[in-house]
């Protein structure tokens, strides 16, 4: 990689020496040609890490470390609607001094969904109520691939119902419990189940009815519920697509670039394998 006056540096904020991606963006940029470097800033104090980002004009950054820090809001210039909504900051870019703030992950659970099956017109159950949850329905929301039902079902019942609330659209809300008893197209597990948490909700009597299976988990891209999809024979969508995807609208939103999802695909699966990383969600 040949670094010049032209380089775009793109940090990981955090306050640990989590090196997380490292493995993941530069092998990317290299293989792509893009003239741009991700690297680690580790510090507790969030105003340090911003500070340093205007001062140096670091293109962007991913701000993995302080994703749930309430202080990280107030010193950037911008929220879009995606953090307004999950109040997570996931990334931010800097545009001649102007710091804007993003949160990546329901678009990019969209995306790695609409890439393997179109969802006009389907049938969705939505498991959980997480962040992720929120951004996912604010993407279903201006998709062009309109569903013809979206479900949620959750642990704890009025979670799930705040968000039809929100988003007035949703068909119908349910508990756990219930889930046995619902049918849909697609199912998508937005939960600690299978990761976090054991999973003892997802059988085949309840997969086998569906088209597609979509799981966030990607600590480990093979999970119940993926195993159980593909021994039916269904599309199946895991946490390794959707990083994926995620990774692939930071890449948008920092430096306005496309990805070439297969090739993104191919670091995030090599990079994912040797960090072993386990995910943080929220319990619902």
């Amino acid at each position: 990689m040949k670094i010049d006056t032209q380089t775009k540096l793109i940090g990981r904020f955090h306050t640990q020496d989590n090196g997380t991606g490292l493995n993941i963006y530069n092998p990317y940029f290299e293989d792509q040609g893009i003239n741009a470097v991700y690297m680690l800033f580790r510090s507790d104090k969030p105003q340090e890490l911003i500070d340093g980002m205007r001062g140096l004009h670091l293109t962007g950054a991913i701000t993995a470390g302080f994703e749930h820090d309430p202080s990280l809001a107030a010193l950037v210039d911008e929220l879009d609607e995606t953090v307004e909504i999950s109040g997570i900051i996931g990334n931010i870019a800097n545009s001649d001094g102007k710091i804007r703030a993003h949160y990546q992950g329901g678009y990019g659970f969209l995306n790695a969904i609409q890439e393997k099956i179109d969802t006009t017109d389907k049938r969705l159950v939505i498991v959980g109520a997480s962040t992720v949850v929120k951004t996912l329905l604010l993407a279903l929301e201006k998709t062009s691939q309109k569903p013809n039902e979206v479900i949620i079902v959750n642990r704890t019942l009025d979670h799930a119902k705040a968000l039809q609330k929100r988003f007035n659209w949703i068909k119908s809300v349910h508990s756990l419990v219930d889930l046995e008893s619902i049918k849909g197209d697609i199912l998508v597990n937005a939960t600690r189940i299978g990761s976090v948490d054991e999973d003892t909700v997802y059988t085949n009597d309840i997969v086998s009815s569906y088209q597609a299976v979509a799981d966030v988990t990607f600590g480990n891209p093979v999970t119940n519920l993926t195993t159980l999809g593909q021994d039916n024979g269904l599309v199946v969508i895991n946490g390794w697509d959707m990083f994926t995807h995620q990774a692939a609208v930071l890449l948008k939103h920092v430096l306005g670039h496309s990805a070439n999802i297969d090739r993104l695909r191919y670091f995030v699966s090599e990079g994912l394998a040797s960090n072993n990383h386990a995910p943080i969600l929220e319990k619902r």
